[in-house]
């Protein structure tokens, strides 16, 4: 056990993890306390070690490791290993701090290329047509689908009304407009780190304070729209991405990761779409969505944010998983991003595109009704299918 936790020592060191326990091996029992950059980091670090076969745990920001008799030394080097990528990832993951810290930042494709050069070939791509924009958002209106739930639980966000000011008429004889009654988070929307109480924290966790730089990023789309048609309580597992990446390439620091399921084609009908279990005795509906192992992935892998296209971004069921909403739950506790709703994600590549989701600068917003773009090559024809 010493000569193990001498082994871990020597690796937390290394990655700059302070000793939490006595450094004196006469001093301490068997196991070691390591303390980690916050608890987000620590709770992220533990479920990737968890999702590759790790079993630890943690108390706030501090990691606990216990090597036993069945323990070898190659595990506790996997274990750091591990470690090391996922506190590499996950620092890369706020878009472009580095750059702002730096100077002479060059094209990593083109070194010959500036920044300016770069924007005006996509500019011009965009305006002869070799760049195609998909709109990935649904009509937001009075039929819009609005997440229900159980009365004793929660109150339910009232459905979108459309209220007319003027139509060229004694109201206002030259324009016509609107007002609007909708809920933050309806039809397609953002959701902010402050929207669950696991990112209530966050000072740039709202929609007028979060960082712009890392609303727009490459997006990852992982096709499971078979399976879903099949099953509509499909679950997206963690073993399910890597197969992906493995065909697609690496899910990447500061990229966003949906899940096309087609679910958008019942959104014309709003009992299709929510496809609430008729029990009532059951807290839910039967909608896919991530598994919690998924989400502990693809927060190792350093995403900016996750994205579905049913009501929300967890799975019709997700209050009975461990823990409940993990899409939720573990997103907004990493300050990271969720979007629901989205639409049209069976015209996207399943990577080579670039996801647009602003959300309304709302004052202390939890979230806002986006219309999400998606920037492709017109000529692609790699589809998101596994």
């Amino acid at each position: 056990n010493r000569h193990l936790v001498e082994q871990i020592i020597t690796r937390a060191d290394a990655l700059n993890l302070p000793l939490h326990s006595p450094r004196s091996a006469s001093k301490r029992g068997g196991s070691v306390m390591l303390k980690f950059p916050d608890k987000s980091e620590a709770a992220a670090t533990v479920g990737a070690l968890n999702v590759e076969g790790y079993s630890i745990d943690f108390r706030g920001s501090l990691v606990r490791l216990s090597p036993g008799n069945m323990t070898e030394c190659d595990r506790i080097s996997e274990l750091f290993d591990i470690v090391e990528q996922v506190l590499t990832r996950r620092r890369r993951r706020f878009a472009g701090r580095a750059a702002r810290s730096s100077s002479g930042i060059k094209n990593p494709i083109n070194p010959k290329e500036t920044p300016l050069q770069c924007l005006g070939n996509i500019a011009s791509l965009i305006s002869s047509g070799q760049i195609r924009v998909v709109d990935c958002s649904s009509v937001l209106g009075p039929k819009t689908p609005i997440l229900r739930l159980p009365k004793d639980f929660a109150k339910n966000t009232p459905d979108v009304e459309i209220h007319r000011i003027s139509e060229y008429d004694d109201d206002g004889p030259y324009f016509a407009w609107n007002w609007l009654k909708l809920g933050e988070h309806s039809g397609t929307h953002f959701d902010a780190p402050t929207h669950w109480i696991s990112g209530k924290d966050f000072e740039d966790g709202m929609t007028d304070t979060l960082d712009v730089q890392r609303l727009i990023a490459p997006v990852n789309v992982i096709d499971c729209s078979r399976q879903v048609a099949a099953d509509p309580d499909f679950l997206l597992t963690a073993d399910y991405v890597k197969a992906w990446e493995v065909q697609h390439g690496e899910i990447k620091p500061g990229e966003w990761v949906v899940m096309r399921t087609d679910w958008d084609k019942r959104s014309e009908d709003k009992e299709s779409f929510l496809n609430d279990d008729l029990d009532p005795y059951e807290d839910g509906s039967h909608s896919p969505g991530p598994t919690t192992e998924c989400i502990d992935y693809l927060l190792s892998k350093g995403i900016v944010g996750w994205g579905s296209q049913c009501i929300g971004t967890d799975a019709g069921m997700a209050a009975k998983f461990s823990p409940p909403y993990p899409a939720h739950n573990y997103l907004h506790r990493d300050n990271c991003f969720g979007l629901a709703s989205l639409a049209n994600l069976d015209q996207l590549p399943a990577k080579g595109g670039i996801l647009i989701a602003a959300p309304l600068k709302i004052e202390k917003g939890t979230g806002s009704p986006i219309r999400a773009l998606a920037i492709i090559p017109a000529d692609g024809d790699e589809k998101s299918g596994c």
